[in-house]
């Protein structure tokens, strides 16, 4: 049985015409979904089995396709990336030479891309879990994964056949 990804209640297709295959919507939620079969638990996010920094300079539209625990992997990267920019901008910068003008003005440019791409990343996960992570640590990715596994988040949405009621 098609079932509402959301809420677990039965959905149905409408069609739009005779050609179309139609949209399922869920009459409880009120909107079109991707149903799932049974009332499994839809994810819509597949974690990637590996992050670089190539991920990084990818755009934000694409970024929004990454699991949540992938972006936090992103932003670890990004501030890295940031506080090795800053280091390197105020080396050149106790240098206090004229030929290193040039330098300090592409790592300041550079300091200041890598902050807006940071910054949007946090945005993105503080719309997704309500807030910014000040640090993300080895045993905060650790139990964000281990709250991931927990039995109830891959619970179908069923109830017990006894528990329905009777016709």
């Amino acid at each position: 049985m098609k079932t509402c990804p959301y809420c677990g209640s039965e959905v149905v297709r409408k069609k739009r015409d005779a050609y179309s295959l139609g949209v399922w919507t869920c009459q409880l939620c009120v909107m079109k979904v991707n149903p799932v079969e049974d009332g499994a638990r839809s994810n819509k996010f597949e974690i990637k089995q590996m992050i670089s920094e190539d991920d990084c300079r990818l755009p934000l539209s694409e970024l929004m396709t990454y699991h949540t625990f992938d972006l936090l992997l992103v932003l670890r990267i990004l501030r890295q990336q940031r506080r090795e920019n800053f280091d390197l901008m105020r080396t050149i910068k106790k240098a206090d030479s004229p030929e290193y003008r040039e330098g300090e003005q592409i790592a300041a440019n550079e300091y200041e891309l890598i902050t807006r791409r940071m910054w949007a990343v946090e945005n993105l996960l503080l719309e997704r879990v309500g807030y910014i992570p000040e640090v993300i640590s080895e045993k905060y990715l650790e139990k964000y994964l281990e709250r991931m596994s927990e039995d109830k988040n891959h619970k179908p949405m069923q109830f017990k056949k006894s528990f329905k009621k009777s016709s």
